[in-house]
């Protein structure tokens, strides 16, 4: 993978969310089923927590998303890819991904579904780069379906490796730019956020523990404030009955502290509308 310049915020520069969400900017924001996995919904959440069984539908499909994020200046990108259009055949997981995926019996599948890279195409528009909340194969599978002019963007420490073993080559000859999160400000409950576009319609902020660097994303939209989630709350069920992850992540102490800020943050605004890392809210999966 190629490498350009770091992405930082200035860090003499001090909001509140208030603030921001007072000066919303026209950018658009909607939500793609890219395909399912079907398996054990506990797997990913503590086995020990006494509000697993309000996830519902244990064993039902778990949809598998991307978003397509539309800026009036800066033109179009996405946060999460999503799976490949390879899906549609023999898929894209390596051989170490679909071990694992065997071993928890998860099943993947894009019957009935689009990719990413199809639905793009068929709104004809140019993407100029692919935000990650995090890099694991089911968010980064359809990356691969894009030419190498579009820029890969995700945080410094995300790429370990982990990552680079899950992900096989769907990162392959893309270039690369670095959200060095570290030179975020400070915005309550988030310790680090980038204002992405410098304008403030789009929001990294840092939400580790699911994985090293894991981000979630904050949208100044005109129709009302948007949260990504990303996986570090994979089901609306974990944010409303406090079900924390299972202990077998990256770090469980961040991961919950990251969900705790989240919660927080939910809480301060009851307008946002929240995209969990694989759970649909919304009727038709779509918010423009």
């Amino acid at each position: 993978m190629n490498k350009e310049s770091n992405i930082s915020a200035n860090k003499n520069e001090s909001y509140t969310w208030n603030e921001v969400f007072s000066i919303p900017i026209k950018i658009k924001v909607q939500q793609m089923i890219t395909g399912m996995a079907i398996g054990d919904k506990y797997s990913v959440l503590n086995p020990s927590d006494t509000n697993l069984h309000k996830v519902e539908h244990r064993y039902g499909p778990t949809p598998i998303l991307a978003y397509w994020i539309n800026h009036p200046k800066e033109g179009n990108f996405l946060i999460d890819a999503g799976l490949s259009k390879a899906f549609k055949k023999e898929g894209n997981y390596n051989k170490f991904m679909r071990s694992i995926l065997s071993s928890m019996n998860v099943k993947t599948s894009q019957s009935g579904y689009k990719s990413a890279f199809e639905f793009i195409l068929e709104k004809n528009i140019t993407l100029n780069g692919i935000f990650f909340t995090h890099l694991h194969a089911d968010h980064t599978s359809g990356a691969r379906d894009f030419s190498n002019k579009v820029t890969l963007i995700f945080a410094t420490n995300e790429l370990d490796s982990m990552a680079i073993k899950t992900t096989g080559n769907h990162l392959e000859g893309k270039k690369s730019k670095k959200l060095n999160m570290t030179e975020g400000i400070k915005i309550p409950p988030f310790d680090y956020a980038l204002d992405i576009f410098g304008d403030q319609s789009l929001w990294a902020v840092s939400t580790p523990g699911h994985s090293p660097d894991h981000l979630s994303y904050v949208i100044n939209a005109e129709e009302g404030p948007v949260l990504i989630t990303g996986d570090a709350i994979a089901y609306e069920a974990q944010l409303k009955y406090k079900i924390n992850p299972t202990p077998f992540i990256h770090n469980y102490e961040k991961a919950v502290e990251s969900i705790n800020k989240l919660e927080s943050f939910s809480k301060a605004f009851p307008s946002l509308k929240i995209f969990y890392g694989h759970d649909i809210k919304y009727s038709e999966a779509t918010f423009k």
